[in-house]
């Protein structure tokens, strides 16, 4: 089952249309009234006789949105009706996820059901209306088909923390969209105090999710080939696998080279509309190489034209002939398919042993393997760019898009190596409870219960060995999709003993902390937390999120993200594995170590299992 997490990170959207909302249980207040319209008693019994689905498992779900929805409202389980928690679109949805929010006290967090009928709950609205000063996550519980109708079942947890601030919404000016190889930029402006934040989203760099050697964004052949490098191909609505069986192919048509590919499968001459012509030059294949292959190949618009011996025009693909044959043989696998080569009455093959043999053009038992030309690769240049201290840059992590800030524009790690680069600082927390669910699963008595399912953040790791981490292992797949972030060096020497003061914030002194040398460790990754030591160097930034000026931690609060990790375990330099790792607590305003795993014995298998620091990651940039 897909989860979806959405953070609120950074508001940049425009404030809620002028909807009518709907409002639930106790009667709202201050501002809350002021977005509520009084509900129609005659509407909502209107919606409550709509058709309910009967299956046992729907009905479960509905059954735990009345439970939560009873301990929000302080209804009786029976008065709440099914329909309170049905959408089927966004208007629908927007009406619900903000009754819901808006009776939850300042200070608190709750948590609430949306069940969407053929539309997926989300909570857009909670960020473009509350801003900081609401975080919240959702969770997709369920997916289930229901005859022709499909249910999305949504659990939203949202903390409200009671700095709320109407004025501070943000819409876009100008946008540029960040390509392959060209950085994006969008500038937002407060719509009441008129400042402006521009947003730089560098480029995106290639990719190749097919795998045919061509950028799924710019179709540029940007992805290195040698020869023995395989690509895959559509021709005809068959799957095709190309070997590369010349890394500097000559032709007349080419004087700069290109790369040589034959066909790892046959196609039956049927394909063709029959061999005919003995004489290759007449043949059908020759005929649709020319005037049907590129059209009809999922790779067209990259392919070279070749000039074949013997052959007027153009043509996008060609049999091999006995010379090619013979050339490449050792790298070419199989057999059973025509050359383009004759006798006069029969056409030289090669069959399944490998060996050279005429064949009738009509024999059901050889087939043709096409070859293709295509450019040497090239992935071309991204665009460098240089980044200035506070510059606020998008990236995705883990299919998330988040703001992060540039807190140092001469990087160097803690091995002192410089690099020409600029470090970042994720501008939101990642809450621990990330990718976690709750399943709906059945019972050996028949019955169905809800079973956690932790994710990736729950806790640090079996041990406070940053390498091994959950957070590491998680990191270091989740940074792969930042294109030009560099690889640096994050292994972890020191050990740390102490505490900042409680409450002090960025304007700490260090001198309570004291470091311990564990070892070298060799660790390179592209996302990474911050050590103790970095977290002391950038200590002003440690507190303040979302493109804010000033420390705003409370903007972050939730129960899964009261602080976040660093990774520097604490030890001495006897032992550095004591089970403690060193984070920033937002709550107490210190740098502390936290248990890498939660106490135990609580009943509740989520709270088991997860710990109440998050993530901040951070990566490094190349400067220009």
């Amino acid at each position: 089952m897909e989860t979806a997490l959405a953070v609120c990170v950074f508001c940049l959207s425009g404030m809620m249309g002028s909807g009518e909302m709907k409002s639930y249980g106790r009667p709202l207040s201050g501002f809350e009234a002021a977005l509520s319209t009084a509900s129609d008693a005659e509407e909502e019994e209107e919606t409550a006789r709509e058709e309910i689905p009967r299956s046992r498992q729907l009905q479960a779900y509905f059954q735990t949105a009345r439970e939560y929805e009873s301990r929000l409202t302080g209804e009786a389980e029976d008065a709440v009706p099914d329909s309170r928690f049905m959408i089927t679109g966004q208007e629908e949805n927007d009406i619900r996820v903000l009754s819901a929010a808006s009776q939850i006290p300042d200070g608190e967090e709750r948590t609430f059901y949306v069940i969407g009928k053929n539309f997926v709950p989300n909570g857009k609205a909670l960020a473009e209306w509350f801003g900081a000063g609401a975080v919240y996550a959702n969770y997709l519980e369920a997916e289930e088909k229901e005859g022709k109708d499909t249910w999305y079942v949504a659990r939203m947890s949202v903390w409200k923390n009671g700095s709320f601030d109407g004025l501070k919404h943000w819409e876009m000016v100008r946008e540029t969209r960040a390509s392959c190889l060209g950085k994006g930029t969008a500038l937002y402006r407060c719509r009441e105090t008129r400042e402006e934040k521009e947003i730089v989203t560098a480029p995106f760099g290639h990719c190749d999710s097919d795998q045919d050697s061509l950028c799924d964004r710019c179709r540029r052949r940007a992805f290195g080939q040698e020869e023995g490098s395989k690509i895959h191909a559509v021709l005809g609505g068959r799957n095709m696998t190309f070997t590369c069986i010349d890394a500097d192919y000559q032709s007349s048509s080419l004087p700069e080279g290109g790369m040589l590919y034959l066909a790892d499968q046959k196609v039956e001459t049927g394909f063709f509309g029959g061999y005919g012509s003995c004489m290759y030059e007449d043949s059908q294949i020759r005929r649709y190489f020319r005037d049907g292959f590129q059209n009809g190949c999922s790779l067209g618009e990259a392919l070279e034209g070749i000039s074949v011996p013997g052959c007027s025009g153009t043509d996008y693909a060609m049999s091999l002939s006995r010379e090619e044959y013979g050339r490449y043989q050792r790298l070419i696998q199989g057999g059973g398919f025509f050359l383009r080569d004759d006798t006069g009455s029969q056409v030289w093959a090669v069959d399944e042993k490998g060996e050279l043999q005429p064949a009738n053009p009509d024999d059901p038992d050889y087939g043709i393997r096409p070859a293709i030309v295509l450019k040497k690769p090239w992935a071309g240049e991204a665009e460098r760019i240089h980044w200035e201290l506070g510059d606020l840059q998008q990236a995705e992590i883990d299919g998330q898009n988040l703001l992060f800030r540039c807190i140092d524009q001469n990087y160097s790690d803690h091995m002192e190596n410089h690099g020409q680069t600029a470090l970042f600082l994720c501008e939101t927390v990642i809450p621990a409870d990330y990718g976690s669910r709750y399943e709906l699963r059945e019972q050996e008595d028949g019955s169905h219960e809800y079973e956690f399912c932790p994710g990736p953040l729950v806790n640090f790791g079996q041990s406070s060995d940053y390498k091994h981490s959950n957070i590491q292992t998680w990191l270091e797949q989740a940074g792969d999709k930042i294109y030009l972030a560099k690889q640096v060096q994050i292994g972890t020497d020191m050990a740390f003993t102490g505490e900042t003061p409680k409450g002090e914030y960025s304007s700490f002194d260090a001198v309570n902390l004291s470091s311990h040398p564990i070892g070298a460790q060799s660790l390179y990754g592209k996302l990474f937390l911050l050590s103790v030591e970095e977290a002391v160097k950038y200590k002003e930034f440690l507190w303040t999120f979302e493109g804010a000026q000033e420390e705003n931690p409370e903007t972050q609060l939730s129960s899964f993200s009261k602080g976040y990790w660093l990774r520097t375990p604490m030890g001495t330099g006897d032992g550095a594995d004591m089970g403690y790792v060193y984070g920033v607590d937002l709550e107490q305003g210190q740098i502390r170590p936290e248990r890498i795993r939660p106490t135990e014995g609580t009943g509740d298998a989520e709270l088991d299992a997860t710990s109440p620091f998050g993530v901040r990651p951070a990566f490094v940039m190349p400067q220009d």
